[in-house]
């Protein structure tokens, strides 16, 4: 079970419901406060699934998408059919590992065009169904150089 398949259920109690409200909100206060971008993001998105459920108990929702584990191609394409993909890694060690190893899949230079720019790597397909997938590169967290990016 990960952090968005928790959300629903914690939902089910009013009293944790609304403490998960406020500190959703106090956290990205806190981020925001200390110019923590990445935490910022990461309490935004937070939110941003709490609302949905939220905003959806009469099941409204349900019925557009399957549940995210199980998306179907077609339910994620943009207008001009293309997947677009963010990938996000760390800047320690493990990331790095990580990151190493996602790019591995990345070389066949017929089928992917990759570009740098110092903060992340773009990668689209050059063949098969359109692509684009965005990673930032593991830089250092012990520098700030993650939260830059």
């Amino acid at each position: 079970m990960d952090v968005a398949e928790a959300i629903p259920g914690i939902m089910a109690n009013p009293v944790l419901s609304d403490e998960l409200k406020v500190q959703l909100q106090v956290n990205k206060t806190y981020c925001r406060r200390s110019v923590n971008y990445y935490g910022t993001y990461v309490y935004g998105l937070l939110q941003q699934i709490y609302n949905t459920v939220a905003d959806d108990k009469a099941g409204k929702r349900t019925q557009i998408l399957s549940p995210y584990l199980n998306l179907t191609r077609k339910e994620v394409e943009q207008k001009n059919q293309e997947v677009v993909q963010q990938v996000f890694f760390y800047g320690d060690e493990d990331g790095k590992a990580s990151f190493d190893n996602f790019m591995s899949g990345f070389k066949d230079a017929k089928q992917w065009k990759q570009e740098r720019n110092g903060l992340w790597v773009t990668l689209r397909a050059l063949t098969g169904a359109p692509m684009m997938i965005y990673a930032n590169l593991p830089l250092s967290n012990d520098e700030g150089k993650d939260l830059m990016a």
